[in-house]
């Protein structure tokens, strides 16, 4: 199967380096290159990259990133810093479920340089057959309409909540919430984005106005970090 799977209890590690910040992928358009760059040697970081980009293709809106990835085109690439300094910088490919992953080891700021200019020249992923049906057929499917839409009041709340919980504890958290429309559900955070356990079934949460979060929404993660809401919510509250 094409689906990385990660559990709740792996996701910590995989969408937040071990700082407690939210992994970020850098984008080199032209050259249809994604880089994600980890201070702390930290390996998740190549499991987050390909499950990402697996992300965006099989959800029915991978569009360019989808065709570069059908023509042969597409890079993931890590980066793993070490703070020993004289290491050899080696590099080598990483299979993630069908995916294929370059990654660096002992990477330096001119490694990262390098890799962004393309002055290093990196092996693009080989289209897997089935990954591509799936896609094709994600993107010819109508979305489903079920999701969990929250006023800026209770996001505000449940992003806060989420925000003072330690990385290491977030699988076990939760937010219970009482919505007329879906009645009492429990709110969790898993795989990178927040997910309702409703009577119908798990339906994804957005924001009801995404513009009340002041400012324009990072499509480089799965969720909006609990501290931009946070800064968001306060940047509102000052006006």
């Amino acid at each position: 199967m094409s689906n990385i799977v990660i559990n709740a209890r792996a996701a910590k590690g995989v969408f937040f380096s071990k700082s407690g910040a939210e992994r970020q992928i850098a984008r080199h358009r032209e050259s249809g290159t994604w880089l994600v760059n980890d201070a702390f040697d930290d390996e998740d970081a190549i499991t987050f990259i390909a499950k990402k980009f697996e992300l965006k293709i099989l959800s029915g809106d991978g569009g360019e990133v989808l065709e570069r990835y059908k023509n042969g085109s597409m890079t993931l690439v890590v980066s793993l810093m070490n703070t020993e300094c004289d290491l050899p910088v080696t590099q080598t490919i990483k299979k993630i479920g069908r995916y294929d992953v370059v990654v660096f080891k002992n990477a330096t700021v001119q490694t990262l340089k390098a890799i962004m200019r393309k002055a290093i020249e990196l092996p693009t992923m080989v289209p897997d057959e089935e990954v591509v049906r799936l896609a094709d057929l994600a993107a010819s499917t109508p979305p489903e309409a079920s999701v969990t839409n929250l006023d800026r009041v209770l996001w505000v709340q449940m992003t806060r909540s989420l925000e003072k919980t330690p990385v290491r504890k977030r699988r076990n958290w939760s937010f219970p919430i009482d919505v007329p429309r879906y009645g009492k559900s429990v709110i969790k955070f898993e795989n990178g984005k927040f997910v309702d356990y409703t009577q119908s079934g798990v339906q994804d949460v957005v924001l009801l106005n995404p513009d009340e979060l002041c400012g324009p929404h990072n499509d480089t993660t799965d969720v909006v970090s609990a501290y931009g809401a946070l800064i968001a919510s306060l940047c509102c509250n000052s006006r």
